[in-house]
């Protein structure tokens, strides 16, 4: 911990007896961090974040609206961002406990990580998650632009039974026998 006290993953409380109000350690209350998840993702991430941390999840299938968040935002030490939420001043101004952005995303775009280091508010992201997935969606257009898969959906798909000429989609070697890609990055390696 360390010596800003309203930094701490701690909690106001107030003394019944005494009236005044006290900051506590966490785990003098027995109280798991607070984390505020801005959308559901897949696989067994939040069972995980669960073992530890009280997570309060936005279980639509849209981003969180920016007023929404900054309500939530106020008593979380961490945030699990999706890259489409704006992590800024404003949203850091209401978030005085708030210890850790972790963005579920590549890059760092959506948060003002000078503002947080100032703060002492780690930042962290998930780089190369999205590489296969880009390796595979490349793939993926290639093979349907080279056979024209839009095009052959388009003619079989008129609603009378009927495919056409298919021929003219079936005729040639899509790609020949090398597929070379330069300056993809990670994505050409997969």
């Amino acid at each position: 911990m360390g010596s800003d006290p309203g930094r701490e993953w701690v909690r106001t409380v107030e003394n019944k007896r005494t009236g005044e109000w006290l900051q506590v350690p966490l785990e003098v209350l027995n109280v798991k961090p607070r984390a505020l998840v801005a959308r559901r993702f897949p696989g067994e991430g939040l069972a995980l974040l669960q073992q530890s941390l009280t997570v309060e999840v936005w279980e639509e299938d849209r981003p969180i609206p920016r007023e929404e968040l900054l309500k939530r935002i106020e008593n979380v030490e961490g945030l699990l961002s999706h890259g489409t939420e704006q992590v800024d001043e404003e949203l850091m101004d209401r978030a005085p406990r708030l210890k850790v952005v972790s963005n579920y995303a590549v890059g760092f775009d959506n948060i003002d990580v000078a503002a947080a280091t100032k703060r002492g508010i780690m930042v962290t992201n998930t780089p190369g998650v999205l590489t296969n997935a880009t390796a595979d969606l490349a793939f993926a257009l290639l093979l349907a632009a080279a056979r024209r898969i839009g095009e052959g959906e388009g003619s079989c798909g008129m609603g009378n039974g009927r495919c056409g000429n298919l021929g003219c989609f079936l005729d040639k070697n899509c790609l020949g026998p090398y597929l070379e890609s330069l300056g993809w990055g990670g994505s050409v390696r997969r």
